[in-house]
Formats: structure tokens, sequence, C-alpha cells
């Protein structure tokens, strides 16, 4: 398999594995407590990576202050913070809703980045890409003023509180420079968030012991621990190592649309009008911010063909 074919495949695998997350999320939520559940997912897909990267023979202990770092920041934002707010917030929305308002996150980080890195100062079109995004996030939302702390729309809230995590993350790991892989970092990261999210689990008092494990919930716990994270991170890190983060971030954008078709197949959910154009408004947000990098990208590709 050549290297085009190679890449398509893993920018497939991720897309429709992560777009099946979400959809996973919303079978299982209601047999399982968000938090339990969202530990769950990444302890057992902790006990495939480490593995993993350990006979990849590419170093895996932490070595310095900065790996440890690195790693506690990446499993508490990333991994820990980043999903207790979107298994939960995933409970009152559906599947692609909080796909979509988790697609916000690349926008968030570039948007915050410029906020707090000197170095990362916006253009003019990089903060249209940013004003795009927030208004996309609004129309998705689309609040009733009549009815404007319904659970529908709180849980939305706690999904944009699940992306500002993600862009934390994001700007945190960009100040660190560790001597591990990224698929390293992720693995320990896994490891480290799940941990977190169980102990939170217990703390906030949710009924492990009269967990409901019915067929459904079973397969959601396999599906989103042995199957999504693991296969999914390692594809998307093989496709990050080939072709680079401007076209790996759109994945984000690719998968709210698996996301949409799983969930309306699998789940009977519909996808709103609304939903749908805020979509294409975050959407539009990113390409303005990452024009130029874009351009640049659709100009090799072409060079590339024959």
């Amino acid at each position: 398999m050549d290297s085009r074919h190679r890449n398509a495949a893993f920018f497939l695998t991720a897309a429709i594995l992560t777009g099946g997350m979400y959809v996973a999320n919303k079978a299982g939520l209601p047999y399982l407590p968000p938090v339990f559940f969202a530990s769950l997912r990444f302890l057992t897909a902790a006990t495939l990576l480490l593995p993993y990267v350990a006979i990849r023979t590419e170093p895996l202990h932490p070595q310095t202050h900065t790996d440890y770092l690195t790693i506690l920041a990446s499993g508490g934002l990333v991994v820990g913070a980043a999903n207790v707010f979107l298994f939960v917030g995933q409970q009152y929305t559906t599947s692609a809703t909080a796909a979509i308002l988790i697609s916000l996150s690349p926008i968030l980080t570039v948007g915050l980045a410029a906020v707090v890195l000197p170095s990362n100062r916006l253009t003019r079109r990089g903060v249209g890409g940013v004003v795009l995004g927030l208004v996309g996030v609004s129309i998705v939302a689309h609040p009733d003023p009549s009815n404007f702390f319904s659970v529908t729309v709180i849980g939305m809230g706690i999904l944009f509180l699940a992306a500002v995590s993600l862009a934390i993350g994001g700007v945190a790991l960009r100040h660190l420079q560790s001597s591990l892989s990224p698929l390293a970092i992720t693995a320990w990261a896994t490891l480290v968030g799940g941990l977190a999210m169980f102990i939170l689990s217990l703390a906030r008092g949710e009924p492990i012991q009269t967990v409901s494990w019915t067929p459904v919930a079973l397969l959601a716990v396999v599906y989103n621990g042995i199957i999504a994270t693991p296969i999914g991170y390692v594809a998307y890190f093989s496709l990050l190592e080939a072709v680079g983060p401007v076209r790996v971030n759109l994945l984000t954008y690719v998968s709210p649309l698996v996301t949409a078709l799983l969930g309306w197949l699998l789940l009977g959910e519909q996808l709103s009008l609304l939903t749908l154009v805020g979509f294409v408004v975050i959407a539009t947000g990113f390409v303005l911010i990452e024009y130029q990098s874009l351009t640049r990208e659709v100009s090799r590709l072409r060079r590339a063909l024959p």
C-alpha cells in the first residue's frame, strides 16, 4: 500500500471511530453513570495503548520533570476534564450536537493561544474565524429566551466547557517540550485521566454497584475502550506523523458528519437545520483561521497528483 492510500486509510479509520464514539456514549449513558463510563473508556484503553507503545521500541518511561508535567496536563485537561464535561453534557443532547460543539476546540485553541502566547497573535482573518466559531455555537444552541435554562441548553453549555478544556490543554502542551512521543504521552494520559475520573466518580457517589450491565452498555464500553480509543489514537498519530497537524485537524469536521449518520441509523436521532447551519459556520471559522496553511496543502496536493 503506497503512502497516499495508507494515509487515506488512517484518516477514514480515525474519522469513523471518533464519529462512532459519540454514538456509543449516547447509547451507554442510560445504563452507566457518566463519569464512571468515561473512566472505563480510558482505563481500558490504557491497558492496550501502554503495551503497544512499549513494543514499538520507542521511549515509554518519563525521564524529566517536563515529561511528567506533560502527562499531567494531557491526562488532567485533554483526557480528564474534557471527558467529564463531554460525558455529563452528552446526557442532554444528541450525539451529533456533542460532536459539533467539540469541533469548536481547534478554534478555541488558536484564540486562547493568541491571548496567552505573544508569538501566536491572530490576523484579522484569524479573529474573524474565532468569532465565526463562537457564532456557530450560538446557532447550534439557539436558546429559547423564554426557557434559557432548559436541560438541553445546560447540556450544551457543559459540552462547551469540554471544548474549552481541550483548548486549555492544547495551549498548555505547546509550552512543554517532552522527550516522549505524542502517542506515548497520550498512552500515559489515558491512564492518569482514567484514574482521576474513577476517583471523581467515587467522590460524586455515582451508583457504580448498581450499574445495569445490559448488552448495550457492554457494547458501548467495549467499543469505546477497546476499539475507538486505542485504534483511533494510533490512526490519528500515524496520520499526524505523515501529513502534519493542518490536515489532521480536518478530522474534527469530518467526524460530526459520521456521528450524525450513525446517530440517525442506530439511535434514530434527528439533525435540525439550525444545528447543521451552526456546524457549517464553525467549520468556516476553522477554514479562515487555517486559510494560508490549507492553501499550501491544496497546492502541494495538486503538485503531487500525476
